[in-house]
């Protein structure tokens, strides 16, 4: 599933995804609170 971003997001450890308002995320995995996605070539975790 593709998902849009509807607010900026930083890292806050070297395995999360980075990621500003608009930016369209690839979801690869959902684990509770927190999912795995991709966007472009950079692959990280977030919170849903």
């Amino acid at each position: 599933d593709i998902y849009e971003a509807i607010y900026p997001y930083e890292a806050k450890d070297v395995a999360d995804l980075s990621f500003n308002a608009g930016d369209r995320i690839v979801v690869l995995q959902r684990d509770g609170d927190w999912w795995t996605g991709k966007i472009g070539d950079r692959t990280g975790t977030f919170p849903n």
